[in-house]
């Protein structure tokens, strides 16, 4: 460890201290997941608190990420765009020495795109169900359908529940990473 002075007048008297840099108690950084899909808020992130601190200082190498941190603690949001990168964090004492740097890798995932379209939107007596369709050009995907009276399915494109008018909404799932997207669509009756 070093040991670092510091001198402040008070008055006509200079004052020199000793001051202790900030000393860590661990070397990671805590966290939930380093893989994150853009677009995701309130990724929480901890470090064990360092002896001898005052204040921390969090930071992104990525872009499209903006962070809020209490001290030891940090919440991330990533936006759509967000890129990989390395999230830092060191301490800073009372007299101005700093702390080694932490960081840890995190791997932004893009969110698959999805389109939900109908051929006729209005249901009668005469098409008590319409064809629902699903489509992302995102390779390696999964879809789900939900809509009212707890309608679901696993199709890609589908029927409308018999009579059954509302919003129809289609999540779109990357199976290699789990990231999703929505689009939905209006059935009139």
């Amino acid at each position: 460890n070093r040991l670092f002075t510091s001198s402040k007048m008070i008055g006509p008297v200079a004052l020199d201290a000793f001051c202790l840099p900030p000393i860590s108690a661990s070397t990671v950084i805590a966290a939930a997941t380093a893989s994150v899909c853009e677009q995701t808020n309130n990724v929480t992130f901890s470090i064990a608190p360092f002896a001898y601190s005052s204040s921390y200082n969090w930071l992104y190498t990525g872009t499209g990420a903006s962070i809020t941190y209490t001290n030891n603690n940090a919440s991330v949001n990533f936006a759509f765009g967000a890129t990989s990168g390395k999230l830092k964090v060191f301490a800073n004492s009372s007299c101005g020495s700093v702390s080694d740097t932490l960081s840890l890798s995190i791997t932004i995932w893009p969110r698959p795109n999805a389109t939900a379209s109908l051929i006729d939107d209005t249901l009668n007596c005469f098409k008590p169900k319409v064809p629902i369709l699903g489509n992302s050009t995102t390779p390696g995907v999964s879809y789900g359908w939900s809509g009212p009276s707890s309608y679901s399915s696993i199709q890609q494109n589908d029927s409308t529940g018999k009579h059954l008018p509302g919003i129809y909404t289609l999540t779109v799932t990357t199976l290699a990473t789990g990231c999703t997207r929505t689009a939905s669509v209006l059935v009139y009756l």
